[in-house]
Order: C-alpha cells, then sequence, then structure tokens
C-alpha cells in the first residue's frame, strides 16, 4: 500500500514538473477570441508535447492593466492590448524588452483592425465615407472617448480624413467642428453607445471597430443592418507580447513563445479573420476573405505624434475635441 502511494505521489510529481500554466490578458472586445483560440491552443500543445496544460485568461482594459503595472500586481505571461502604445508602458516598467516589435511577424501584431460604419436597412442616408457624417440631419453615436480607445480613433480618422480632403487648417478644423456637431449623444461605454444605437432608429450610424461592425450585423440579422468601410481610417494595432520579466521560467517561457508563434499559422489566422471578424497580417487569409475586408487606406496615429501628446492634444479636458464639441 506504501509502495503503491509513493509511486502515485512520484507520478503527479513528474507530470506537474512537465506541465505548464500561462496567464493572457486581453482588451475585453478580445478576450471572447482569445477563449476560443485558448481551446485550440491547448490542443495543439497537447498533439505537439502530449501534455495537459492551463491556460488563464483575464479580460480588462488597459487603464486596470496600467493600475496594475504601477502597483506591481501585473502577473500575466502575455498581454494582447488595443493599442501598440500600451505595450511601451511595460517597457518602461521593466516588463517587456524594448526589441518586442522585432520579435514576431507584422511587428507583433497577429491581427488588428480600423473603425467602420454600423448604418441601418437600405443605408437609407447614403452615408459612405467621413463627409456624409456632417450632411445635414444626419446623425452617429460612439463610446466615451473620455476612456475607450475605439471613439478615440473614429475621431482621429476624422481628423486624417479631413487633413487629406482639405488643404488648410481652417478648413480641417471647420469639418471636425461639424463632425462634432453630428455626434448624436455620447455612450459611457462601448456596449452603451451600441445599445442606445441599436434602440433609437433616429441615429443614423454608429462608429466602432470593423470587427465589432461585422459581429453586430450577423449578430442582428433581422435588423438588416449594413457595413460601410470609409474610405480612409485609423488603423488599430493589436499587439500581443510575452511580459518577458514574469515569464523567466524556461518552460513557461517556452510555452508562451509557442502560444504566440501558433496566432500567426494559417490555421489561427483563418480562424481569427473567419469567427472574428479582425484583419490578420497572413496575405491569403485576407485574399480569402477580401469581399469582408475591402481595400482601405490605414493610416497610423503616430503620424500625429506619440500617443502620450495625442491624448493631451486631442482628448484632455482642455483638448481639441472638447473644444470642437463646444464649436471653437
Amino acid at each position: 500500500m506504501k509502495l503503491k502511494n509513493i509511486f502515485l505521489a512520484l507520478s503527479l510529481s513528474s507530470s506537474l514538473a512537465f506541465s505548464a500554466d500561462l496567464t493572457i490578458t486581453s482588451f475585453p472586445l478580445a478576450s471572447v477570441m482569445f477563449k476560443e483560440y485558448n481551446q485550440m491552443f491547448k490542443k495543439h500543445w497537447f498533439k505537439k508535447t502530449n501534455q495537459e496544460i492551463n491556460l488563464e485568461l483575464i479580460g480588462e482594459t488597459f487603464n486596470i492593466t496600467n493600475a496594475k503595472v504601477q502597483r506591481g500586481t501585473l502577473d500575466s505571461n502575455i498581454v494582447s492590448l488595443a493599442n501598440s502604445s500600451d505595450i511601451e508602458g511595460l517597457v518602461k516598467a521593466g516588463l517587456v524588452e524594448a526589441n518586442w516589435k522585432e520579435k514576431l511577424p507584422n511587428q507583433t501584431q497577429p491581427y488588428y483592425s480600423t473603425v467602420a460604419f454600423l448604418v441601418r436597412k437600405g443605408n437609407p442616408k447614403g452615408i459612405k465615407d467621413w463627409n456624409d457624417l456632417v450632411r445635414p440631419k444626419v446623425s452617429y453615436i460612439f463610446a466615451n472617448p473620455a476612456n475607450n480607445h475605439n471613439p478615440r480613433f473614429a475621431i482621429l480618422s476624422a481628423l486624417m480624413y479631413a487633413q487629406e480632403k482639405y488643404k488648410t487648417e481652417a478648413e480641417v478644423e471647420n469639418f471636425m467642428r461639424e463632425f462634432a456637431l453630428h455626434l448624436a449623444t455620447v455612450g459611457d461605454k462601448g456596449a452603451k453607445a451600441t445599445q442606445r444605437f441599436l434602440a433609437n432608429p433616429s441615429i443614423d450610424a454608429l462608429l466602432i471597430y470593423e470587427s465589432e461592425v461585422i459581429n453586430l450585423k450577423e449578430k442582428h440579422s433581422q435588423e438588416e443592418f449594413e457595413v460601410v468601410i470609409p474610405s480612409i481610417s485609423v488603423l488599430a494595432e493589436f499587439s500581443t507580447v510575452m511580459v518577458d520579466k514574469l515569464t523567466q521560467d524556461k518552460t513557461k517561457q517556452n510555452l508562451a513563445e509557442e502560444y504566440l508563434k501558433y496566432l500567426y499559422t494559417e490555421e489561427a489566422q483563418d480562424f481569427i479573420a473567419s469567427k472574428y471578424h479582425y484583419r490578420v497580417p497572413n496575405s491569403q487569409v485576407m485574399l480569402k476573405y477580401q469581399d469582408k475586408f475591402p481595400a482601405i487606406k490605414l493610416r497610423n496615429i503616430n503620424e500625429l505624434g506619440d500617443y502620450p501628446s495625442i491624448e493631451k492634444t486631442f482628448f484632455s479636458k482642455n483638448g481639441k475635441w472638447n473644444k470642437w464639441l463646444d464649436g471653437e
């Protein structure tokens, strides 16, 4: 009996020694995708190593992640955040190596998106581009830019459209004041903005990530919404990296590296594009879904400066967005 117990203990300790666990943090919109991806990766890892693994997923905003960094309580091995500049905060905290963009394809962005419009059945207001949102009797909605990347990207997309369309700064400023004037109301969070759009037929367009626009259209097929991809929009960079300082154990490190590399396989890229409607760097997959992802000119917000400067210039209390809202 004792010998059997000893054998069982040795067996359990051996299996624990060769198993590995990871904690993954993603921004909330992507957490559903990562939940399913984790199941895919578990099967992949078992097939490759014959090992069962545990993957813990945390879906939280950058503000929460940043607070954890400041308190020293971040315990994730991998993070996928809604803005590439967010990763730089982890670099400054000494958690991620400075050369993180060089470690994986597409500057460590296995998926990305942009801002698109969800409009009503038949697109009755004929909304095709940013300039259509400032026509008489047209209104739109997005979440509160005070605490959301998504509406900030919408505002910056409208700005970059205006900068390409108009020759003078005065014309650009006038367009942005008009754009602000046509905002129907602000949803405190992305979900509230969506709910208000769905419940209020007088609001003509919902401005959110393209992935969410397509997802909403599919979920509400009876209402027959339509997806509008503007000619120009901001590139939403969803960087996904290993938190080096918290993944120094060699077993965890090997597992984390494989977890990230598998995101770029054709199987994973097809899954991300087909089911969760994100654009991906795999050109063959994008060609397969070209009807879903029409060509669009994607602009990088870094053209306007680094992100802390953009936040201060456009989204602080005395920033340009609040001034445009006030007609200044």
